[in-house]
This record gives structure tokens, sequence and C-alpha cells, in this order.
């Protein structure tokens, strides 16, 4: 392989690493938003308010609201992410070798590891 070939394919996979922890990171913070919904963050937040029983019970709703639509974003944005996903995957195996291929799924599903992030097995490339 001569060298700007070699160049292009490490630029291509490391767009697509970067893609892949973007993604990641995007629905790590997405997780934490619900998540901090649940009165562990907001509650002391919203003590150091110094709110008023009415006050707390509206913000709470409003959180609550909030975690509402997100869950609904995540799901109508689910399918859209794993399609591109899989166009990738489909896309990289026809450049990786079988052994860079089984490195790749390694690398990345260790950072979603990493990240508290997994896909199930159900939305594994196979």
């Amino acid at each position: 392989m001569d060298r700007v070939a070699k160049r292009n394919w490490q630029i291509r996979l490391a767009a697509v690493v970067i893609f892949v922890l973007g993604f990641a990171a995007g629905a790590l913070a997405l997780d934490v938003y619900h998540n901090s919904g649940r009165g562990e963050r907001h509650g002391g937040m919203l003590d150091q308010l110094s709110l008023t029983d009415d006050q707390r019970t509206q913000v709470k709703a409003i959180f609550a609201d909030a975690r509402a639509q997100m869950s609904e974003v995540r799901k109508e944005c689910g399918p859209k992410f794993r399609e591109v996903r899989e166009r990738t995957d489909a896309r990289l195996r026809e450049v990786l070798t079988p052994d860079q291929w089984e490195r790749f799924q390694q690398l990345t599903s260790e950072e979603r590891e990493r990240h508290g992030h997994d896909r199930s097995e159900a939305e594994r490339p196979r």
C-alpha cells in the first residue's frame, strides 16, 4: 500500500472513530440529563435555590416534562442513528481486513464501556 492510500485509510478510520465517540458522548450526555432529573442531582440544587414548596413542585414538574420529551427524542432518533451506524459499519467492513474489523469492534466496544454505554446484542453489526 503506498503512502497516500495508507494515509487516506488512516484519515477515514479516524473520522469513523471520532463519529462513534461523538455519538457515544452525545448519548451519554442525554442519559446524564435524563438521570439527573430523578432527584439525586437536582434535589441538592433545588435546596440551594431556597425554593418555596410551590416552586419546588413546579420545577420538579418541569424536569419531569423535560425527561418525557427527551425520551421521545431518543425514541425518534434511535433508528436514524442505528441506520447511520449500520451503513458506516458496512462500508468499513469493505475496507478493513477481518482482523482489523474485529479489532475495530473491540476498540469501539471498549470505548462505549468506558463511557457507560453499550449497544444491545440486537443492535450490533453481524
